[in-house]
């Protein structure tokens, strides 16, 4: 058969899966997808075969998520939405599109179990505390960019010209 050619522009827009969770248990799916350079969405359902799936817009260069061990607790990081600029290849943006303080991120805890989210602003990184989570340490701070992750710990890593952060404990 003939058919078009792959374009750059066609790889632009194609989805990918980024970072996936699976509950202790077995029964919550989540993960991040979104185009090689541009806005992505957490999605989140339970395994069971009548499990409604949910979905959330994460920004650019949010979704970094995490199942609590306990297999209660949905967290992930929203970060702003990628500005819409009109420059093109090897043009220069705008003066007035580069910002001068980038906008927040904010970390999303979902109760799995009653749907239930509660939202703490300018959170950049957390992690659960364990198995039988009692806890959540979160990071606020200026944003480092990046995304760090691992078992536990989710969000922007830390590294040399990170700003001053604040540590916050959620019970």
């Amino acid at each position: 058969t003939s058919g078009r050619f792959i374009t750059p522009a066609d790889i632009k827009h194609w989805n990918t899966v980024r970072q996936t969770a699976l509950s202790d248990d077995g029964k919550w799916f989540a993960y991040v997808e979104g185009p090689v350079d541009g806005d992505v969405t957490v999605v989140y359902r339970p395994t069971a075969r009548d499990g409604r799936e949910v979905r959330v817009s994460a920004g650019n260069g949010g979704g970094s998520l995490d199942i609590s061990g306990d297999s209660r607790w949905l967290g992930f990081i929203v970060a702003p939405p990628r500005p819409v600029t009109r420059a093109g290849r090897g043009r220069t943006p705008p003066a007035d599109s580069a910002r001068t303080t980038p906008a927040a991120s904010r970390f999303v805890l979902v109760d799995l179990a009653s749907g239930q989210r509660k939202e703490f602003a300018g959170i950049r990184r957390f992690a659960f505390n364990g198995d039988d989570v009692t806890w959540i340490a979160m990071q606020a701070g200026a944003a480092s960019g990046g995304a760090g992750g691992g078992r536990g710990a989710a969000g922007g890593s830390a590294g040399a010209g990170t700003a001053a952060a604040d540590l916050l404990l959620h019970n």
